[in-house]
């Protein structure tokens, strides 16, 4: 790396996490002003209801503890600026409960929630559920992305995850399948 790169690089890293190894061998930089860390994991599956049946489901957060296996009790309306209550079960860890706020929830279309741990510097997370109308059902997507310099030490956490996002869309389309039935 010539004199002029390095004072380049020097310049483009201000106030980011890298050390001089890791810029000399190509190595990725990362920004404490924006915790640029960045996961994102996803789940989609096809549902036989219309979107507004799915919508229902996901919404009734009181009635997550009778089908739900991945978030195991819920509580709050779907209505941006509100706070929602849940208790997340990963898979051979202890309940854990979290109070994120919805930013967007436009029925039968998207809903997503932020949660902050400490700050977003170190650990944020925005969940969302997108349902697209196809045919006469859905095409649900989960999706989660985790931000802040906490994610590169939580990976196991990440992947359970995102096996408690198939656990939840499997038991969510069984739901709204069989609610859809009823109509």
């Amino acid at each position: 790396m010539s004199r002029g790169n390095l004072a380049h690089v020097s310049h483009a890293v201000s106030g980011c996490l890298a050390s001089v190894g890791d810029l000399w061998w190509g190595g990725t930089v990362n920004c404490l002003s924006t915790g640029s860390e960045m996961r994102i994991i996803e789940s989609s599956i096809g549902i036989a209801a219309k979107p507004d049946v799915v919508w229902a489901s996901i919404v009734d957060f009181e009635a997550y503890q009778e089908w739900n296996p991945f978030v195991i009790k819920g509580a709050g309306s779907a209505v941006v600026g509100s706070t929602l209550d849940f208790m997340f079960q990963l898979p051979g860890d202890k309940a854990t409960r979290v109070r994120p706020t919805v930013r967007i929830a436009e029925p039968g279309r998207h809903l997503r929630w932020e949660g902050i741990t400490l700050n977003r510097i170190i650990l944020s997370g925005q969940h969302e559920f997108i349902l697209e109308p196809e045919g006469t059902g859905t095409t649900l997507l989960q999706r989660e992305y985790f931000r802040g310099l906490a994610v590169p030490f939580i990976d196991k956490t990440i992947k359970w995850a995102e096996q408690g996002f198939h656990d939840m869309n499997r038991a969510l389309k069984e739901r709204s399948e069989q609610a859809a039935s009823v109509d």
